[in-house]
């Protein structure tokens, strides 16, 4: 340390940890390492931190550290779970006395100093496990890579990964320096395999719903950055999912319908693919238009799930299903109701305070008989069930 002039220097020092350990918020916590800093450079070739279930080496040198931070920093993890350190940095939070005054200040401050740096890096993570608040979904990460880069305010985060055997790139990138700040995450997932860890995706928005082959996805959300989720603050954006086999599990329709629609059974219905294009708007509520696959009909699933569980759909034939377009989905043509449901999602995929309402006869030939091309395609696809004896 040097005195001049009433500031405190410091001069080239370092330091070596070899199995320093402590705790923090009851989870042990490791360093080991060497670290070398001065008033103006802090640099490690190596420290490595192991705490909980996770581990995780950082390497790289930063310049002007107290001031206006730039350089490159690397990390490497074998292992690293997500839930976990989130529940550390709750915990260092606490221990270090830090608090915020209800407003996001303190990580405000800390934002707007990341937006100050002039910083790239890479990272890989052999291993990983994160847990969606929102739906329960675990997942499962394997080869974990990503570079990130932060210059003139802007943080971007281009990664890759594997996650229950499906590949997933995308993209996170924000203003940090914006004064309300927001990020933007784009992501493409292809066939995902159906593992029972993932299984919550898809009961939350539809329950009666079984996966059976992979699943591919494209979502973009944008949301504020320093504001949890909840009112107010829900993501906004679009998205579409492909799931490439499963079934639905529902009720018996009447034998009224099944004579209008012969064979057609709601106990159990197999599809072999499913489309789902979504937008999410900022009150929480997510619209799905949905088509299905299957024999002896194509089906639509139109509706809404909320972010406290609530969902309403209408079900019914789907006659240019086979077009899997989002045009068509949009517009409703060719399709005819069979029913509405109503209901609150429930643990493990049930649905609670559940109400069916069936259309009646009358109304289903109404919507049959109104549009020439629909009674045409209705005529058409009954004719072929009929001589096939269904």
């Amino acid at each position: 340390l040097g005195l001049g002039g009433g500031r405190v220097g410091v001069g080239q020092s370092r330091m070596e940890l070899d199995g320093v350990g402590f705790e923090v918020g009851g989870r042990a916590v490791e360093l080991s390492g060497v670290v070398q800093w001065s008033d103006q450079v802090l640099a490690s070739e190596g420290l490595s931190v192991v705490a909980g279930n996770s581990s995780v080496v950082l390497a790289g040198r930063v310049d002007d550290w107290r001031g206006q931070p730039s350089g490159e920093v690397m990390l490497a993890s074998e292992r690293m779970d997500f839930d976990e350190l989130g529940e550390l940095a709750a915990a260092l939070g606490g221990a270090s006395g830090a608090r915020d005054d209800g407003e996001g200040v303190q990580a405000r401050e800390v934002v707007r100093a990341l937006g100050g740096c002039n910083l790239t890096g890479r990272a890989h993570i052999g291993r990983a496990k994160a847990t969606d608040r929102r739906t329960g979904a675990v997942y499962l990460i394997d080869e974990l890579n990503g570079d990130f880069s932060i210059g003139d305010g802007r943080l971007e985060v281009p990664f890759s990964c594997v996650v229950s055997g499906g590949v997933v790139e995308g993209v996170f990138s924000s203003e940090l320096l914006a004064d309300e700040p927001y990020y933007d995450l784009k992501y493409k997932a292809e066939r995902v395999q159906p593992r029972p860890e993932i299984a919550p995706l898809v009961e939350r928005f539809f329950p009666g719903m079984t996966v059976s082959g992979p699943m591919s996805i494209e979502e973009e959300s944008h949301q504020r950055l320093l504001v949890p989720t909840g009112p107010g603050n829900y993501p906004t954006g679009k998205g579409m999912m492909l799931i490439e086999g499963g079934s639905i599990v529902g009720r018996a329709a009447p034998k009224a319908v099944t004579r209008i629609f012969p064979g057609l059974n709601l106990v159990k219905y197999d599809f072999r693919r499913m489309r789902n294009w979504l937008d999410k708007d900022a009150s929480g509520r997510t619209r799905h238009r949905m088509i299905f696959l299957g024999k002896p009909y194509n089906l639509f699933i139109d509706g809404y799930s909320t972010a406290d569980g609530w969902i309403e759909y209408e079900l019914g034939i789907d006659l240019l299903a086979r077009f899997e377009s989002p045009y068509w989905a949009g517009k409703g043509q060719g399709r005819i109701p069979v029913f509405t449901k109503t209901g609150r999602v429930g643990p493990g995929g049930t649905v609670l305070d559940e109400r069916v309402r069936y259309v009646t006869p009358r109304e289903i030939m109404k919507h049959i008989v109104k549009d020439n091309l629909v009674t045409a395609a209705y005529h058409a696809t009954v004719g072929r069930l009929r001589a096939k004896g269904k």
